[in-house]
């Protein structure tokens, strides 16, 4: 059986590193699996491109810069911007020497290590053209829309970097005055009252007949009254409420927005107040009025930034969409193909029923493209201008795009036009580009870049995807720098070494598993047994059977089949067996002790002494 790779060119797109700190032991195992088949097809003749890059493309690398103000007792909000990038450059740098220096520790066999990122200048042109063809496509378009805030970073906070968890939630209910009615509203938030621009009441009620008149608000303010299929009366607060915003923008209604992205009121008696602050002084004068008619404080379900707890609060902001639904029913097709191949297999089920639930929820799940951190690839200012149809003269925004679709975008990037055209040493021709990602990265950043394949008007930029499990602290909880529970590959490469801990992070894939946890004490005995072998030194009787060179070209069959079929889990396996049972080895022919050391040497154990 002939298994070798019948493959000539091959690159290799790397879901890079975030230069947020050392790397742990998640980089080592996708790095590693990188490295096997980068060895492996290198051996076989073929040509391999494998760039060393790093990514600070967005939310986590900020997240480190604002933990690192917190840390000097600043409040991230009021640090101005220049001071943020210049710590931001300064944190990134030392970083990136960090893991260049851990590239190296860990034995990879990049073709270059100019640890490049989705960030850099020099790409940027590339992601321009990309964000254009997306627009004048009509796939982009600018609309205002309900966005999580975080007031304490002064930035909105993606999904992905959103939790829910419960917290004392204080809920008021006040009294309105319509004619000579009393209705009830209950309000979590007292400072969204400023915003209020009307009152809904159950079309088909009684209250229905007030449509058209003004009620009184518990702050002393006449706002109107709209019928509208609601179960109970309802504050109007567009600014804060997706269905107020649609209600409004339906009905082509003002949409003020009092609160500025650093939680501050903008206008009227409390100007320049914080609006959290601000709310015993509304209270005090609701109260004043008799609209206080009862509070409650209970544990609810609230948003909250995963990184650093902090709470998210809803406002609406202006940005640019990708219309994802289309786009994902492109990419459903592109998958069912069979246009390029996903191991291990369940895996593209997992994905087509992610990307179905997002087209059946058509533009409300469209991918938001801007989020205005100081990371990331900015949006071409003539887009902005005209996405949001803003008059000549006026101030453009500096927008920055989403760290899912930068990240999508730099595959494209990353092979073909910018690695291989431009620094790489093969053509743009290549059989296979192998992209190896966590299971975390399948939807955040594979799903989304098949699915921009026909917006950008370029193929898929990868062949093969390969998916291996996160690694999980003792609790069960994906080891994240941000989350500070990782076990740094440093403390186990000075430790065992590492051929142990790249041979038993391999040895543990497993394709029916999802999560991988990590025992010190058994990469000990592997790293004794390498040790041990390596210095060719048995303590077995010399009574133990040896290995025929039949089963030994067997084993070397497997091995070649497994990898062919990127199951490096069986593969390192059955390395891992070899290792234990070294004393069964005996001399072998010349072709057989090739193929051994060979095979020994892709996965980087040291050579058998055979």
């Amino acid at each position: 059986m002939n298994t070798r790779p019948q493959h000539h060119q091959v690159s290799i797109i790397v879901a890079s590193p975030n230069p947020t700190g050392s790397l742990h032991l998640g980089h080592a195992l996708n790095l590693t699996v990188q490295d096997v088949f980068a060895r492996w097809y290198r051996s076989h003749g073929a040509r391999v491109y494998w760039e060393g890059t790093t990514d600070h493309g967005g939310s986590s690398t900020e997240l480190v810069m604002h933990q690192s103000l917190k840390e000097q007792s600043k409040i991230p909000r009021d640090v101005p911007d220049s001071a943020k990038q210049a710590l931001l450059e300064s944190l990134t740098k030392q970083n990136v020497c960090t893991i260049a220096r851990q590239f190296q520790d860990l034995k990879l066999t990049l073709d270059a290590t100019s640890m490049r990122s989705i960030g850099d200048e020099d790409v940027q042109n590339e992601y321009d053209d990309y964000v254009r063809t997306l627009y004048n496509k009509g796939y982009l378009y600018g609309a205002k829309k309900i966005d999580d805030w975080c007031y304490e970073r002064g930035q909105s906070i993606p999904n992905y970097d959103c939790v829910s968890k419960k917290a004392p939630v204080q809920t008021y209910t006040l009294k309105y005055s319509l004619g000579d009615f009393t209705v009830t509203v209950d309000h979590a938030e007292l400072a969204y009252l400023i915003d209020e621009v009307g009152l809904l009441v159950p079309a088909g009620s009684e209250l229905a007949d007030f449509e058209g008149t003004y009620a009184t608000n518990p702050l002393g303010k006449s706002v109107p009254v709209y019928g509208a299929p609601v179960s109970s009366p309802r504050s109007l607060v567009p600014a804060y409420d997706a269905a107020s915003l649609q209600f409004c923008l339906n009905r082509k209604l003002e949409i003020p927005c009092s609160i500025d992205h650093h939680g501050h009121l903008r206008a009227g008696m409390f100007k320049d107040q914080d609006f959290r602050a601000a709310r015993n002084d509304l209270l005090a004068i609701i109260r004043e009025r008799g609209s206080l008619l009862a509070s409650l404080e209970q544990l609810e379900n609230v948003r909250s930034c995963r990184g650093t707890g902090y709470r998210v609060y809803s406002r609406v902001v202006p940005g640019l969409f990708i219309r994802s639904s289309i786009l994902l029913q492109n990419a459903i097709d592109t998958i069912s193909s069979g246009m390029f191949s996903i191991y291990p297999k369940r895996y593209q089920a997992y994905m087509l029923n992610w990307m179905k639930d997002l087209v059946n929820r058509g533009d409300e799940a469209d991918w938001k493209l801007t989020r205005e951190h100081l990371c990331g690839n900015r949006v071409p200012s003539d887009i902005i201008r005209q996405a949001f149809q803003l008059p000549a003269g006026d101030p453009i925004p500096d927008y920055r795009m989403d760290l899912m679709i930068s990240c999508a975008l730099w595959t494209y990037a990353a092979n073909g036009k910018y690695c291989i055209n431009k620094r790489g040493p093969i053509s743009t021709q290549v059989d296979t580009s192998i992209f190896v990602t966590g299971l975390d990265l399948l939807f955040f950043m594979v799903a989304s870049a098949i699915a921009l394949s026909p917006g950008i008007g370029e193929a898929v930029p990868f062949s093969d995807v390969i998916v291996h499990p996160l690694i999980t602290d003792e609790f069960g909880q994906k080891m994240s720098k941000s989350m500070k529970n990782t076990v740094e590959v440093d403390d186990i490469i000075q430790e065992f070494g590492t051929p142990a801990l790249r041979l038993y992070l391999l040895s543990r894939l497993d394709e029916t598993q999802d999560y991988l946890r990590v025992d010190p004490a058994e990469i000990a005995i592997l790293s004794k047994q390498l040790k041990a072998m390596k210095c060719n030194c048995s303590t077995e009787p010399s009574s133990v059977r040896h290995v025929s060179v039949e089963e030994i070209n067997e084993d070397l069959n497997r091995l070649e089949k497994s990898l062919s079929e990127r199951d490096l889990g069986s593969a390192a396996r059955l390395l891992s067996s070899w290792v234990s049972s070294f004393p069964r080895w005996r001399p072998l022919p010349d072709d057989v002790r090739r193929r051994v050391r060979e095979i020994s040497e892709v996965f980087l154990t040291e050579p058998f002494m055979i």
